[in-house]
């Protein structure tokens, strides 16, 4: 299923099961297509399978939102004021909403960095679970991260990493936030701001994070000397790489990744989406050319039914899963476990049938008596 909107898509995100909310626009170089935030719903029992449900319209004279993330409840969202209030120090750039009675609503704004360089943007922002804290992470060289109480937008701590930030994520029990540098996976506790574990991989460079449980996460990276994509996976308590796989050795870059339940996705450089067994980092499917431009957002719905996708042609699209497609076992895989159990039967039933015909058990018993 597909839907054109009236601007650029830069991010997105599941409010719901079946309520997608997206985000772009013109920025200020292009006041001519508009900045906005829309929530669209999602049924393929409808006609119109995907709709326009809620829509709020953002500055015309500020930059186009560059990255969200919501919990369900609390939405952040970040978007630049213009040049001129930006170069004059004022830039209330992080933006908070509320999903409330299934309508949008603007609840607060905070200026999160001192800088006053309009070409500095915040990359990545990611709200916990329990919808507390948002981590967010700017475009620099040298990136800064920013850990903020989502209840009134001050700033937790802040740390300067002196490198660039490929992706930023959070544990699922909040307590954790690990950032991806080119090289390296840095994590840290939310609760001090103190480092909590550091992984150098040399050998890779890195592009996308995301935890797939409190104690590992699923790296994205290319590796040096092997063309493809890999899936590496990382044990905090092992302070190890405990998986590490070639999935696709086609596809020379990643421009987007989703996780959750046991399914990964990935968008690729050539428009393509690859959905990805956790468990065993098997690709269940590959989705080719899905639009006209780059990926710029892909997401898992909660409930694991629909993946959807967005892009900087306007577009949205939404694919329908299986069912318990995470733990889906093929039908050749699960036919031929059958048949070797029903041939260990067989041949247990076969053995059996000789120790009888034989007297074994007689035998053994008589013997078994003589000697203790």
């Amino acid at each position: 299923a597909k839907l054109s909107l009236d601007y650029p898509i830069y991010g997105s995100k599941f409010l719901n099961d079946d309520t997608l909310l997206v985000t772009g626009g013109g920025g200020e170089a292009d006041n001519s297509v508009p900045n906005k935030l829309t929530a669209v719903t999602i049924d393929f029992t409808r006609r119109k399978i995907i709709k326009r449900f809620r829509e709020l319209s953002l500055a015309e004279d500020e930059d186009a939102p560059t990255c969200i993330d919501t919990n369900g409840s609390v939405i952040l969202l970040s978007c630049n004021q213009n040049s001129f209030a930006i170069k004059n120090g004022q830039n209330q750039h992080l933006r908070k909403y509320g999903y409330i009675k299934e309508h949008l609503r603007f609840l607060q704004s905070a200026q999160i960095s001192e800088s006053i360089n309009p070409l500095e943007y915040i990359k990545s922002c990611c709200v916990s679970p329990d919808g507390s804290i948002g981590c967010l992470s700017t475009s620099t060289d040298e990136a800064d991260i920013f850990v903020v109480d989502t209840s009134n937008l001050e700033v937790k701590f802040h740390i300067n990493t002196k490198t660039t930030v490929k992706d930023l994520c959070v544990s699922p029990d909040g307590k954790i936030i690990s950032y991806a540098t080119p090289s390296s996976i840095e994590f840290i506790s939310t609760v001090t701001g103190n480092l909590i574990a550091s992984k150098n991989l040399q050998d890779y460079l890195v592009s996308k994070i995301k935890f797939n449980n409190d104690n590992t996460i699923i790296i994205v990276a290319t590796q040096k000397k092997v063309s493809g994509i890999f899936l590496l996976e990382f044990s905090i308590s092992k302070n190890s790489l405990t998986r590490n796989k070639l999935i696709n050795n086609k596809i020379k870059s990643i421009t987007a990744m989703s996780y959750h339940n046991g399914l990964i996705a990935l968008s690729g450089n050539d428009a393509s989406i690859l959905l990805i067994k956790e468990s065993n980092f098997k690709v269940l499917k590959i989705f080719p050319k899905v639009h006209g431009f780059a990926i710029t957002s892909i997401q898992i719905s909660p409930n694991n039914q629909y993946l959807s996708s967005t892009s900087a042609d306007n577009t949205i699209n939404v694919f329908k899963l299986p069912p318990n497609l995470a733990n889906h076992t093929p039908f050749i895989v699960l036919l031929f476990k059958r048949l070797m159990g029903l041939i260990a039967i067989i041949l247990l039933a076969i053995f059996l049938q000789f120790l009888i015909k034989h007297d074994a058990f007689t035998k053994v018993y008589s013997y078994c008596s003589k000697h203790y």
